[in-house]
């Protein structure tokens, strides 16, 4: 970890995961809001994955979860991609057959609980990357938009850019997107 100070950046932390190796590439994605950290190792367990959360508190990082996909198995990469937005975390898993999954998990009273597995395949995305923000979560390939309601998460929209065959323009990334409810544009 690293603090900004006036202009000067300074490192105030080395981060590891309580049962990591190596091989297990953690620290492959990362997130941050507020005083929490998730850290996607995509290569934990045989590719299976998990992500660790660490939370900040007077200056000190310290570990509080790790994070793994209820049906997660060899290759699946959780942890590929990880997002994190006040006590929400979603973490994608893009090796998870047939076209990844991303798993929403919640902090109530302390705990890290999974509340939502969304399949990449029920809504037409390769669902590795992630991002978050409040309620509104987004997975990569085609940009497939996620709100929830009430302990819902469901697809409310499909971005998709127009205008080029190239497929570096193709990236849902390099667009830049709005909410102008109730759609995308």
């Amino acid at each position: 970890m690293f603090t900004k100070r006036g202009a000067v950046w300074t490192q105030t932390a080395e981060l590891e995961g309580s049962d990591t190796t190596g091989d297990d590439y953690f620290g492959n994605s990362v997130a941050i809001s507020g005083t929490t950290l998730v850290v996607g190792a995509p290569g934990y367990g045989a590719e299976a994955g998990a992500a660790y959360v660490f939370t900040e508190t007077g200056g000190a990082w310290k570990q509080v979860a790790a994070l793994k996909g209820a049906d997660t198995v060899a290759g699946d990469d959780f942890g590929f991609g990880v997002a994190v937005s006040g006590t929400t975390a979603v973490v994608g898993a893009e090796g998870a057959f047939p076209d990844g999954r991303a798993y929403v998990f919640t902090k109530t009273a302390g705990v890290w609980r999974q509340v939502a597995e969304v399949k990449g395949s029920e809504v037409g995305v390769t669902a590795g990357l992630v991002a978050i923000s409040g309620t509104t979560a987004i997975l990569s390939g085609t940009a497939a938009v996620l709100t929830k309601t009430g302990a819902v998460w469901k697809q409310v929209a499909e971005l998709r850019s127009t205008g080029s065959t190239s497929p570096a323009a193709q990236r849902p990334a390099q667009w830049p997107y709005r909410a102008r409810p109730p759609s995308w544009v």
